[in-house]
């Protein structure tokens, strides 16, 4: 591929795929309160969940989806540093690519499992033995899904990739220094808040660090694109150095 058609591609997809994101979130902020839903007794999460289905389940669909879009990004950006490749490159590649798969198996619970233990939950004629094992269900792959693979998993390999992709930006000299500082901090503060269901304790704290990193994370992602698109017909990374 060109080089200056690569630049391009890849600053579109930056800035496409957290301003997607960001409108998903929103949404299921707007009819899920989510993430405080997430936190809610299961009741409360079914019976909203219901009632909001028909925006619910494409939003979470979608979101999904980001974690899967988020490979080919990864992929763009390696190949726009593979001139000047290095193991650290490489690694943070597979760490990406990883980071992707392991959120979208997270998220696509919503949209496909959910929905019936909701409509089962809310059935006046759900004995309350039903309800309970539904709650045990639903607590179990929140848990599993939600908290260890699309969390915990999700945020570790997210920040992996963050980091050591950060760190090739720095060696490079790629964009502005500060740049590629902001993302390492905001990998950092990503894989800490990937540990909140391992420390109950700080549990708040941790999911207070937690929307302050997805949401730098996401301006850094996108400030990427903008900066790749300022100067589509340079020849190599190195001309980005200041």
């Amino acid at each position: 591929m060109h080089i200056t058609r690569l630049y391009r591609i890849t600053g579109i997809f930056a800035i496409i795929l957290p301003l997607l994101s960001a409108a998903l979130f929103m949404t299921l902020q707007t009819v899920f309160d989510f993430p405080g839903i997430l936190r809610e007794p299961v009741g409360v999460a079914l019976s909203l969940f219901a009632q909001n289905q028909d925006a619910i389940i494409p939003a979470y669909y979608l979101f999904a989806w980001t974690g899967i879009l988020f490979i080919p990004l990864v992929i763009l950006l390696h190949q726009i540093m593979e001139q000047k490749t290095s193991v650290v490159l490489n690694i943070a590649t597979v760490l990406g690519i990883i980071a992707g798969v392991v959120q979208f198996l997270g998220f696509i619970r919503w949209p496909f499992m959910i929905p019936s233990l909701a409509q089962a939950y809310i059935d006046p004629a759900a004995a309350n033995s039903m309800k309970e094992a539904i709650s045990v269900t639903y607590n179990a792959f929140n848990l599993y899904a939600g908290g260890a693979i699309g969390e915990h998993l999700g945020y570790v390999f997210q920040s992996g990739w963050g980091i050591m992709f950060a760190t090739v930006l720095l060696n490079l000299r790629f964009g502005p220094r500060l740049l590629a500082w902001f993302g390492i901090l905001m990998s950092v503060a990503l894989f800490i808040s990937g540990y909140e269901q391992l420390i109950p304790s700080q549990a708040e704290a941790l999911a207070s660090l937690n929307l302050v990193a997805v949401i730098g994370w996401q301006v850094w992602l996108l400030v990427m694109g903008v900066v790749l698109l300022k100067r589509p017909t340079v020849q190599s990374p190195l001309s980005y150095s200041n």
